[in-house]
């Protein structure tokens, strides 16, 4: 059931352009492989998360992450 949600939370980043579709599938691979990854995949993982999370920042006028 969590996947599930999470994998919606991922489309639902890419359908509204957050996030490329390679990225998108991606981390659809991530979600997927919990547990699997190499390190360089979770370095990516972080990344494309850091990425979406300042897009929808920016859209909303809003801060996340209240240290910044």
């Amino acid at each position: 059931m969590e996947n599930d949600e999470n994998h919606k939370l991922i489309h639902g980043l890419g359908a509204l352009g957050f996030i490329g579709k390679d990225d998108e599938d991606f981390m659809l691979y991530a979600l997927d492989n919990k547990g699997k990854l190499s390190e360089e995949e979770k370095a990516k993982a972080t990344n494309v998360l850091s990425g979406a999370c300042r897009g929808v920042e920016n859209a909303l006028g809003v801060s996340i992450n209240q240290n910044r």
